[in-house]
């Protein structure tokens, strides 16, 4: 198996997760078996508690994640919300009882959004040309336009 830059791994043992940040042609192992890799989840049943909202505040973008915030319990939370944008990644790593939501100093709107929910695991969007209003009234709120 090839680890492939980026790529999110899971043990199915531990519940371990690791990115890889170089690739290689070796096999990764935790606990004994090889390690999962996780395939992103895009838009499918569950999506709406998974959709990250962007809002465009001063000095950058606002993601929180679902119409409603997302559970943030011990067992139940998003655990990390990642912006990619301009060749960066921007990671917030949240703990129980946070809000479900990252601020990240990116000026440009076409970016890449994962986040990984403890019980759903990897989710993904694109901002595909930038944001739309969600209202009139309110121009600087805004939604994924998902690819």
């Amino acid at each position: 198996m090839e680890g492939k830059r980026f790529q999110i791994y899971k043990c199915p043992v531990c519940d371990t997760v690791v990115e890889v940040l170089h690739q290689w042609s070796l096999e990764l192992v935790c606990c004994g078996p090889p390690m999962i890799p996780l395939r992103a989840k895009t838009r499918q049943e569950g999506w709406e508690d998974h959709a990250p909202v962007v809002e465009k505040v001063q000095g950058g973008l606002r993601l929180a994640i679902g119409d409603t915030p997302h559970p943030m319990t011990n067992a139940h939370r998003i655990e990390w919300i990642e912006l990619v944008a301009q060749g960066r990644s921007h990671r917030q790593f949240l703990s129980p009882g946070q809000p479900p939501e990252a601020v990240f100093s990116v000026k440009s709107p076409a970016a890449l959004v994962r986040l990984y929910c403890t019980v759903h695991g990897l989710w993904q969007s694109t901002l595909a040309g930038g944001l739309k209003a969600s209202s009139q009234r309110d121009a600087d709120k805004a939604e994924l336009v998902c690819s």
